[in-house]
């Protein structure tokens, strides 16, 4: 047994000797930077680019046979300004000696640190990263199907122990459409990779983004596993979270799911999709055919209820003229290709107030396809009525061109216009309105938006009340003052009526009225006038009418009487127009002087008639 046990060391002596024999041979008489020129003439044969590596080249050692390289970098193709397409600081590359012996390759890791990739497309289009063919076109390559099944089998048996990437970047350069990436401390992380069982990927790095302007910071982890000889890779367990800035915007996203890619079928499936953001929460599926040649998208998500004015806080958004807007929720389905995008679903929303403006179970179908967003029909609650609307935008424009077709059915004016205007409006109306409108604008604020509201409309109020303006007070006033008298009626500050109409046009933000028909139990009210909604001023003229069955009203009846109404919206000067109704009224006697005035001449007309009648018969 001793005999034994000295032989064996005897053997892993000599073994040792021997390998440290060879590791001093390949030491001192094979210098690695011998290679260069070689490792340069071929990477010049198969892609056309010039390599050079201005660092020295060294052999690493047991446990591991491998190379390591100083400063390396590749040139971009002729015709572009920058002139490196790729460089690496520092790279190891290792083969373990022991599973040699077994026919496996097994590496001990690939290490990269300080990789630097300029991936740019010129103005004419011209990617630098399309590299020049390895073979000519006019090369078959035969490959019989037994060596196809040795070059699979040993596939299967290659292991790398970890891919290890630092203090990387890349740079997208798109000059023809004037956009830029920069993704900074790239770190990727790779363990235990093969081809027999899944391993861990893990990934993070810092990015910066122009036109969009948008930076941020991205971790991403997932179990791979890698089926070359089928080309099926999936990633289970994905977990990608992203911290993105614009401007002083943040925006907090975790997305999760399962992927699977054939490359044989040409498909992608994202299962078990999981994204959030805030409060928000997607879920759903998405699938990718042709992936490799005319990629196309579609899906399906899922919109778990949330806080949109809470999210938008957290993002960093304006939220002032949003007070609420909670519980919405909804589902979507897309399709996406190159060059179009289609989307359709349907959101519920149960509460929105925007800029006071309050609705409720809301329900909003949408549908978005080249460039045009529809929204139709939209219905919610609205003041104690209902909201029917549709609504088209076209975002093909610099601006947002949007047309509006709404009803308003039975909503109660009072709380709608004191939410609108504010509760400082001197002149406010209650009833029971029903209004149809038919407007575009063009902008994304409201201000824009409003200035350039152009369209008509029809407004319909029953069972009203004008607060804030006595009518009957000012025709009682009115006719006061053609007696010659002092007014004692009493100013209630508002006007009680059964029905108010008029058409609208709006022109420019500017709101225009000629046909105002006021119907009250003492008198019939006409009127016509505008509304500047961007300056907010009013200047409207109204003409009251006394019914005929009105007490007392002999020097009044048939005269209208003018009210004027001018000024600031929410503080108008209301007043009696006493120029126009003494003209008026001057007018009308003057029509009754002619009449008496006619009516006695053709009296006295009729009078000699007949004395020329009783003469002639005297005769």
């Amino acid at each position: 047994m001793r005999k034994s046990m000295k032989w064996l060391g005897a053997f892993i002596s000599i073994l040792v000797l021997l390998v440290i024999l060879a590791v001093v041979c390949l030491i001192t008489f094979v210098n690695p930077n011998r290679f260069k020129p070689l490792i340069a003439e071929q990477v010049m044969k198969y892609t056309g680019r010039q390599l050079t590596i201005d660092g020295d080249l060294s052999w690493s050692f047991f446990p591991c046979v491998g190379i390591k390289t100083g400063h390396v970098l590749l040139g971009n193709p002729t015709g572009f300004e920058q002139k490196i397409f790729a460089e690496v600081q520092h790279a190891t590359l290792g083969v373990k000696l022991f599973p040699l012996l077994h026919k496996q390759i097994e590496s001990s890791g690939i290490v990269l640190d300080g990789l630097k990739l300029n991936l740019i497309k010129d103005a004419n289009g011209k990617a630098n990263w399309q590299f020049q063919q390895a073979l000519p076109t006019s090369t078959t390559v035969l490959v019989d199907s037994n060596r196809s099944g040795d070059i699979k089998t040993r596939a299967a048996g290659l292991m790398i122990s970890g891919i290890e990437v630092s203090n990387a970047e890349i740079n997208w350069i798109d000059i023809q459409k004037k956009q830029s990436v920069s993704i900074e401390k790239l770190r990727l992380r790779a363990k235990d990779i093969n081809f027999l069982k899944p391993f861990l990927i893990e990934s993070e790095f810092d990015f910066i983004s122009k036109n969009p302007v948008l930076s941020g910071h991205v971790v991403f982890s997932s179990q791979s596993a890698l089926s070359i000889d089928q080309q099926i890779f999936s990633f289970r367990d994905i977990v990608l979270a992203a911290q993105l800035h614009q401007g002083n915007k943040k925006f907090n996203w975790q997305i999760t799911g399962d992927v699977i890619a054939d490359l044989q079928q040409q498909t992608l499936q994202w299962t078990h999709f999981h994204g959030q953001m805030g409060n928000l929460v997607l879920t759903g599926k998405i699938g990718i055919v042709d992936l490799t040649t005319r990629p196309h998208a579609t899906g399906h998500l899922q919109f778990q209820p949330f806080d949109l004015k809470a999210l938008l806080q957290e993002m960093g958004q304006d939220t002032a003229s949003l007070q609420v807007l909670k519980n919405m929720s909804g589902d979507v389905d897309f399709m996406a290709a190159a060059n179009a995008v289609d989307v359709q679903g349907r959101f519920k929303i149960d509460a929105i107030e925007a800029r006071q403006v309050k609705l409720s179970h809301i329900v909003v179908p949408v549908h978005y396809q080249i460039g045009v967003l529809e929204l139709s029909p939209i219905t919610a609650d609205f003041y104690q009525g209902s909201l029917q609307s549709n609504a088209k935008v076209n975002l093909t424009g610099t601006l947002p061109q949007i047309a509006v077709q709404a009803k308003l059915l039975n909503v109660h004016a009072e709380p709608l216009l004191q939410d609108l205007g504010g509760n400082n409006q001197k002149l406010k109306l209650a009833g029971m309105a029903n209004v149809e409108l038919q407007v575009t604008t063009v902008g994304t604020d409201s201000t824009t938006i409003v200035k350039n509201l152009n369209g008509t409309g029809h407004v319909s109020l029953n069972q009203g009340v004008l607060q804030g303006i006595d009518i009957a007070y000012l025709v009682d006033n009115a006719y006061a003052l053609v007696k010659h008298q002092v007014s004692t009626a009493t100013n209630a500050q508002q006007t009680d009526f059964g029905t108010l109409t008029g058409n609208v046009v709006f022109r420019d933000g500017v709101m225009v009225n000629n046909d105002l028909v006021l119907n009250a139990p003492r008198f019939k009210m006409n009127g016509s006038g505008s509304i500047d909604l961007v300056n907010r001023k009013i200047d409207f003229h109204l003409q009251a009418m006394m019914m005929q069955s009105a007490a007392d009203q002999s020097n009044l009846y048939g005269v209208p009487i003018p009210i004027t109404i001018t000024g600031n919206l929410t503080d108008p000067n209301v007043r009696l127009d006493t120029a126009t109704l003494a003209k008026a009224v001057a007018e009308q006697q003057l029509k009754k002087v002619e009449s008496q005035v006619e009516s006695q001449m053709k009296n006295k007309m009729q009078g000699k008639t007949v004395e020329m009648l009783h003469s002639l018969l005297g005769h």
